[in-house]
């Protein structure tokens, strides 16, 4: 994406030079015939002849003019929801913009006028500013109608990505409830049934811990043989790309922890299930809980 701006663009969005120097040697960098692209730019076109920093320095044809690539910056992306290195999701080539160039446009619509406020003084600002706005910065029939804080923009322009998320993690937690509900109302119930079995081992003198690991160890084994075939459907999903991953790559290190945090989840789910019944049963005496068998 073309982005036409004056080299000071750089210094109010804090852009970041890769070699460290911070955005005052992009303000000095970007002149006529020159561009400023990041340096991930060319990673999302592989049979791009240069990629990352060897572009520095390197021409480009654009509009039948050659252009030099003065400077890389920082990857950057429009919104929390984007990720970089991909086409409309912040990848950009900034292009100098002069005075000439803005003389020229109709419509002045078309330009936009960022500003920076110190810190400590934003407070007040724009009513400030929009008091002073007739008397002070009115050129002929150009004026200040409105000042809206990017923090608004950013709100505005995220609102629909805001608002799904929020229906998935609804979506997730109404899911989430329910397996709770019903792995620990299996095991629970598994557990109750056994008041026998726990009596008579007990009867025969086996140790109340011992009974106890020996009933989580029965629900965690378990859920180690059903989470064999579960991870390998998992992967195949993931791997034949049947799931969204346009906003987080499929990889292995990410499928690893999500398959151990998931099973570190039902496990917990399986020793609450277990937990309770199991203490309880362990209360009874051994010749109460045979009599009522």
């Amino acid at each position: 994406m073309d982005r036409w701006t004056t080299p000071e663009y750089y210094k109010v969005f804090r852009f970041r030079n890769i070699d460290g120097s911070g955005h005052e040697s992009l303000v000095k960098a970007l002149e006529k015939n020159t561009i400023i692209v990041p340096v991930d730019v060319a990673d999302y076109y592989p049979d791009a002849t240069f990629h990352g920093k060897d572009l520095l320095g390197k021409e480009v044809r654009m509009s039948d003019t050659n252009l030099r690539i003065a400077a890389l910056t920082e990857p950057v992306r429009y919104d929390h929801y984007n990720i970089t290195g991909k086409p409309f999701t912040g990848t950009y080539i900034g292009t100098y913009l002069s005075d000439e160039q803005m003389e020229t446009v109709e419509n002045v619509a078309y330009l936009e006028l960022s500003l920076r406020v110190h810190e400590g003084v934003d407070d007040g600002f724009v009513e400030r500013l929009m008091n002073d706005a007739d008397r002070i910065y009115q050129v002929g029939n150009i004026y200040i109608l409105d000042v809206t804080p990017l923090s608004k923009v950013r709100t505005a322009s995220e609102i629909d990505n805001d608002n799904e998320l929020r229906t998935q993690f609804c979506i997730l937690f109404f899911l989430l409830l329910n397996i709770f509900l019903g792995v620990i109302g299996t095991f629970w119930f598994r557990t109750q049934q056994r008041r026998g079995e726990v009596a008579l081992r007990m009867a025969m003198g086996a140790n109340r811990k011992n009974i106890f690991y020996r009933l989580i160890t029965e629900g965690l084994l378990l859920l180690s043989m059903s989470a064999l075939p579960a991870v390998l459907i998992a992967f195949n999903i993931g791997y034949t790309e049947l799931v969204d991953i346009s906003q987080m790559a499929f990889t292995v290190p990410r499928f690893l922890i999500a398959i151990l945090l998931t099973y570190l989840l039902m496990a917990i789910m399986i020793i609450l299930g277990v937990l309770y019944p199991a203490l309880q049963s362990m209360k009874v005496q051994p010749a109460e809980a045979l009599r009522d068998e």
